[in-house]
């Protein structure tokens, strides 16, 4: 149950359980249909992400309106983030994390609100959750050439290049970061989170978590950069089947 929106538990004929999401009505009509047109856009987005492959979102088994014309969507019962797994574990987390968000950027999706209240897990494996801020890029492959902008001084996509950054520490220390913040500071550091970790690949891991929070917009590297160097990180250290 969030400040926008009511979670219930559902089952079908067919005894199917599954979490029942719907808007939360509050007494001003005009914040009522903003909060009902954000979750219209969160279902609409949700269902283009699915017909498109993307994986590690959270997927929709079934929507509609209620009697009195609310929306609603079912979707499958996750389970919050486990912060006391150990760094291979959590590593493998960031990777699928940074993985989706590169996915969500090349078909020119921003999720705008990247935090770890909005990260689940379903059969131990990462989805995003809560796309009702995001947006759509009209062309999204003219804005992944070069860092194009649609803003002069606010590349596309930024805002989530801040929020994975941050969303990226956090799940590395356990620990909230300080908000509208870059991570610079020496109690930011990695290493004494992880002493007995390799202290080069805390180093490597740290310096792109932090550029990704620069105060710069244009200092922070794009998804596809990012997931990269973390693939690389992980790779590095996953167990080899």
């Amino acid at each position: 149950m969030g400040e926008n929106s009511l979670l219930w538990r559902g089952e079908n004929q067919q005894g199917y359980i599954a979490a029942i999401k719907i808007p939360r009505d509050i007494e001003n009509r005009a914040r009522n249909n903003k909060r009902q047109k954000r979750f219209k856009n969160e279902i609409d987005t949700l269902l283009h992400l699915q017909h498109a492959g993307v994986r590690s979102v959270m997927p929709i088994i079934d929507h509609g309106h209620t009697n009195d014309g609310k929306p609603w969507y079912a979707m499958p019962i996750a389970t919050p983030l486990d912060l006391s797994s150990s760094f291979s574990d959590r590593l493998k987390l960031l990777s699928q994390l940074a993985e989706v968000v590169e996915n969500l950027h090349k078909i020119g999706i921003e999720h705008l609100d990247i935090k770890l209240g909005n990260l689940m897990t379903i059969d131990n494996a990462l989805v995003l959750s809560d796309f009702g801020h995001s947006k759509q890029a009209a062309d999204p492959a003219s804005l992944l050439s070069d860092k194009q902008t649609l803003d002069p001084d606010r590349p596309w996509f930024d805002y989530d290049m801040y929020s994975l950054g941050k969303a990226c520490w956090e799940m590395l220390t356990g620990l909230k970061s300080k908000s509208l913040c870059e991570l610079s500071s020496p109690e930011d550091n990695l290493q004494p989170f992880w002493p007995t970790i390799d202290t080069l690949l805390i180093e490597k891991l740290q310096i792109l978590i932090f550029s990704a929070s620069s105060e710069d917009p244009l200092a922070r590297p794009n998804a596809a950069q990012f997931n990269q160097k973390i693939q690389e990180v992980y790779n590095s250290i996953k167990p080899q089947s």
